[in-house]
């Protein structure tokens, strides 16, 4: 959720918060990685792999 009143609610405002912390767990389980809401090498790798739609 954004924190700068003139963002729409649920935008994108470039803060890693908890919000994107679950995002990030939810895409780690479903590409079979460690959930740890980190972005390390692994997360990086599949995030610019194939799309497998699995995240939802």
């Amino acid at each position: 959720m954004s924190t700068d009143p003139s963002l729409p609610q649920n935008f994108a405002d470039g803060v890693y918060g908890p919000a994107t912390t679950q995002a990030l767990v939810r895409f780690q389980q479903a590409y079979g990685l460690t959930p740890d809401g980190k972005y390390g090498p692994q997360t990086a790798a599949a995030l610019s792999g194939p799309v497998s739609g699995a995240c939802r």
